[in-house]
């Protein structure tokens, strides 16, 4: 991409997302990361509450981490919201993939 084309993006902790069908789970590289480190991004999705639907088109990093001293099944799990500029629009029942630290969405509904 041309430099002027390219993505801005921002990071900052949250609580968990709000529910949501439809949505991408996508499993990325965790850059420099030790063993029991995870990272999934969650994009998208729809809410139904019997009256409208709500399509998102919001980013989500979750990592997951656990350590060989912690007791078993133990891990910190931190949710971070993610900003792009000029990022894809809202959409539901889509496809992602990743290549390296990048993530690619295809197709859905708006």
């Amino acid at each position: 991409k041309k430099k002027d084309d390219s993505f801005v993006c921002t990071e900052d902790a949250c609580p968990r997302p709000s529910p949501r069908v439809h949505a991408s789970l996508t499993a990325i590289e965790v850059a420099g990361s030790a063993e029991g480190e995870a990272e999934l991004i969650l994009f998208g999705g729809e809410y139904y509450d019997g009256r409208r639907v709500q399509v998102f088109n919001d980013c989500f990093r979750l990592r997951i981490a656990s350590s060989s001293s912690s007791p078993p099944g133990a891990s910190r799990v931190e949710w971070r919201r993610v900003e792009c500029k000029g990022g894809p629009k809202s959409r539901s029942a889509h496809s992602a993939v990743s290549v390296g630290q990048s993530v690619f969405v295809f197709g859905g509904e708006f």
